[in-house]
Order: C-alpha cells, then structure tokens, then sequence
C-alpha cells in the first residue's frame, strides 16, 4: 500500500472538511497568507474578514454561541493576538468554544527575535484552555484535532499557533476523522440532594450560571423543579445568555453584580442551589456574594472549568438538565409547569420600551454593558424575549457589537444590539463586516454623551466627592461624537428615533438586509 505524502496547506484544508468548518473569521496579515491561500480554495468554507482582531473575534462568539460549534478565528501573529486578547477573555470566562490560528514567523528566523514574532502561546494562556505551536509537520494533524476537541469539550477557546514556513513541509504521518463526543449521560447518585432538599430550612433559591447554558433541556426541567419546590430562580451576573424561562412565575430576574446586594438577596433563603461554575460578582461591598451560613448546593456539566469557589455542601457532576428532570423524578414533584406570568401593562412607556415592543420575542436581543444596561435587562425580560445575551463575566467592553453580527450571520435573520454611544466606540468597526456580507443586523445606540456608568461607579465608591471634580473628566463633548457620519462611514443606514416616527424605523430595520444603526436620545426615562 503506497504512503501518501501530505504538505501542511493539505492538512488544514483537510481538518476544514472533516470538521465542516463553513467559516473562518479574522484579520490576517504577512504570517497568515498561506491559511489564507487554503481558505480560499474552499468551496465549503468561506473567510468573513473583521476591520480589526477584536471585532473578527467578537463575530466567531457570536457564530459559536448560537450554533453550540467551536468558532475558527485566523488572527496576526503577537501584535494580533493582543488586540484580540479582551475578547478572547471574555470568552474564555463565560465558556464560548473559539479555534483561535495566529501564525508565527519563519521557524529558521525566531532564533533572531524578528518583528511580529512573540511568545503566543504564553500570551493566548491566560485566555485560552490549551496552546499549542506547531513546529514539527508530523504533529499538525493531532494539534488541530486535540485543540479543536478541547474547544468543544470545555466550552473555551483553545490556541494554536503555526509558522508561515510549515504549510510547505510534507509527512507521512497526518489522520483525521470527524469526532463525535457526546454528553456523558452516566446516571449519577442524586440520593444525597434529594435528602438536603427535602430538609431544606428557610427556603431555595436556585442561581443559573453560563455552564448551564450548554445543556440541552436545561430550562424545561429548571422551571419544573423551581416551581415544584417553590424555588425563587435568578440568573447569575455576567452570564452571557439566559437559560432560564423568564415566563415562570418564579422567575425573579439577575441577581445584584454587587456583592454585599446579592448576599442581602441570598440571605433571605436557607439553600441555595448553582447551576453551573459559580456566581460572578463586580464590586466588593463589605460583604461576601454568597452568606457563610447557607446550605450550598452545586450541579455542574462536570467540564474542565469547574471551579471550587465556595465551601460546597454536595456537588454534582454530569449533564445538568437530565439531573434536574431525574430530581423532580426522585422527589415527585408535578410533572406540569404553572402558568406563565401575567407583565403589566406599562401606562406611559419609555421611547425604548415602544421601539422593542415592537419587535418579534424570538429575535436575539445582546445587551453591552452601559449604564442602562440593567434596564434594558428588565425590559427585555418583561416583554418576553426569549434569547438575551448579556455582557460576559470577563467585563471587556466591545463585544456586543460584532456578537450581534455573529448571531445574524449564523441565523440569517436580525438580531438587536443596544448599547450607550460610549461602548459603541469600542467596536463600531463591526458594522464594516455586517454591510460587507448583507449581514441583517440592528444596533439601538442611547446618546448621553458621557461615560455615565463610570461616573455611577465613582459616586459610589467615593461617595464623598464632589461631582464637579468628576464630571468633566467622563464627558464625551468639545467634540461630540458624530455617530451618525461614523456608522453610515461603515456602511450602516442611520436613523434617529423619536416617538413619532419609531415604528417606520423599526419596519424599515426590519426589512433591510443589512446593518441599521439607530439612535435615541437618553431623556432618564427609561421604564
């Protein structure tokens, strides 16, 4: 049987097909034109290019986070790599799966420390699950599997870098199959948690984190456990997304990102059940997140970000949502939800409040953090939308944006960005990518022309200071930022909305295959 000889460009486009990689998101350069090269040969895998590495990167989270597939991001080298590094964070701390490629220079030329070159894989470790260079051609194949895999199997981004010069290296020894690794579904002792909830004194809370986002199922079971045992149920902090059903009765929405506000919250029940890693708080105030004194409880998918953060009481490992569903089985409880809750109608609502009520419930609705953003959470979970995506645990402003547009490129249909005229600086560049590809997206911009949140932020932490002192320095004036001539730069159509003409814009969004860049003034009427 003859041996067959493969170059480095012949295995990675054979990794795209065994893995069915259909894009690949970046912002290359010089180290990265052979990738390039491969990519474009690809009649199955298409290249969707980001004005910057931040941007391509927020993209792939996005494709990732609603397709449930690791992501393959092609970025430049050290200098890449950095501006990518923000996202990349927060990606890896909320468990978005992300193949991150950065090439390398020529391996005969690092001795000498060139430009562009750098220790990547010591930079891409603080953000990633594993790194990876590959400096012999015989290891390509195993590398881009075993990383792709551990992306997959970990819910992080895993990191690879290639030298320029090895695509024309050849070998013997490269093999791929399309792994399949599904959930394991090994029935675990759910005797032990049944017995502390039965037992359970002061009532249960139950708190779902990112992890649990990723089991299937998860908020069917959740809702007919809570509302069987009577549990108040709240979304951890910076989740990212809501896996909860926010229809239930028992629902009571995101728990206070500041500490000594959720240890009031906590303190009102006796058990508190985590579904996922753990609870993710912002500022420290006094007092821990979670009371020493309360039962603690933890059901993790069992991967390898699982962390021991807290003195747990039992903790247990598999499949979130079949536990669940095998606990209400175990307890008896009914196997029928209650009926959803009635919102109320709202007599004079806010300019925001009309323009998303007009707007379909399946929509994906992303939130950046702002200082509206708690807001904007409580409105959006009021009028039932049914897939939010919130600002991630790694707390790196910019990725609303080009998330959005990743979300639309995989659904084809329009997803919603709101964000403050601040955060949109950070990324604005994504609208480029989305009038590039026809990408149907719509960002809903307040203007306030100021870093609001941050002047909320020092009030409360230095509430003795005199707000003259601090308000000048947050004023985004003299200039003040045209983002109507910027996101039209990019190719989005503009629009200001007011109460008289909101609903045509929203009609027009809607029908626009494209990016649509929509502003409203902040008036400090928001419910």
């Amino acid at each position: 049987m003859a041996t067959t000889v493969k170059t480095g460009k012949e295995i990675l486009s054979e990794f795209f097909d065994n893995f069915d990689i259909e894009y690949v998101f970046g912002n290359p350069g010089t180290t990265e034109t052979t990738f390039l090269d491969v990519v474009s040969q690809k009649d199955n895998c298409k290249f969707i290019l980001g004005l910057h590495e931040s941007t391509a990167t927020g993209i792939a989270v996005g494709y990732a986070a609603k397709s449930g597939r690791p992501s393959v991001v092609n970025i430049h080298t050290y200098p890449g790599l950095a501006n990518a590094m923000s996202v990349l964070y927060n990606a890896y701390t909320v468990g978005i799966p992300l193949l991150v490629i950065a090439g390398q220079q020529n391996r005969n030329h690092l001795i000498h420390h060139p430009i562009l070159s750098g220790n990547l894989t010591g930079l891409a470790s603080s953000a990633s699950v594993s790194q990876y260079q590959i400096d012999h051609i015989s290891d390509m194949s195993t590398i881009l599997q075993r990383s792709y895999l551990d992306a997959d199997e970990a819910k992080a981004p895993a990191f690879i870098s290639i030298p320029m010069d090895i695509y024309q290296d050849q070998t013997t020894i490269s093999h791929f199959k399309p792994t399949k690794a599904p959930c394991p579904t090994v029935a675990v002792n759910l005797e032990p948690a049944a017995e502390l909830i039965r037992n359970e004194k002061g009532g249960i809370v139950i708190v779902a984190d990112a992890e649990a986002a990723w089991s299937d199922g998860l908020s069917k079971s959740l809702r007919l456990l809570s509302e069987g045992l009577h549990a108040d149920v709240y979304l951890a902090p910076f989740s990212l997304r809501s896996m909860v059903d926010i229809r239930s009765p028992n629902y009571r929405g995101v728990l206070p990102a500041v500490s000594s506000e959720a240890n009031e919250t906590l303190s009102r029940y006796g058990t508190v059940v985590l579904l996922g890693e753990k609870i993710q708080s912002f500022l420290f105030m006094n007092k821990p997140t979670i009371p020493d004194q309360l039962v603690l409880i933890q059901f993790s998918n069992g991967n390898t970000r699982l962390r021991y953060d807290y003195s747990f009481d039992l903790v247990v490992r598999g499949d979130i949502a079949s536990n669940l569903s095998r606990l209400c089985s175990i307890i008896n409880l009914p196997t029928a939800v209650l009926a959803d809750k009635k919102q109320a109608c709202r007599k004079n609502p806010s300019l925001l409040v009309n323009l998303l009520e007009c707007i379909a419930r399946d929509t994906p609705i992303v939130i950046e953090g702002s200082s509206h953003q708690s807001v904007e959470e409580a409105i959006t979970t009021e009028l039932e939308f049914d897939d939010i995506y919130y600002e991630p645990r790694g707390g790196a402003l910019g990725m609303a944006m080009p998330m959005a547009v990743g979300i639309s490129l995989y659904s084809k249909k329009h997803s919603v960005c709101l964000l403050g005229d601040g955060g949109s600086m950070y990324s604005i560049h994504s609208i480029w990518t989305a009038a590039h590809y026809k990408i149907p997206v719509i960002f809903i911009c307040i203007v306030n022309n100021e870093y609001q949140i941050l002047k909320q932020l020092w009030k409360l932490q230095v509430p003795e200071s005199d707000e003259k002192r601090y308000k000048p320095i947050m004023d985004i004036k003299s200039p003040e930022l045209d983002l109507h001539k910027i996101a039209s730069g990019f190719g989005a159509r503009v629009q200001h909305a007011t109460g008289d003409n909101f609903r045509q814009i929203l009609n027009d969004a809607m029908q626009y295959e494209g990016p649509t860049f929509i502003t409203i003034t902040d008036d400090h009427r928001y419910a």
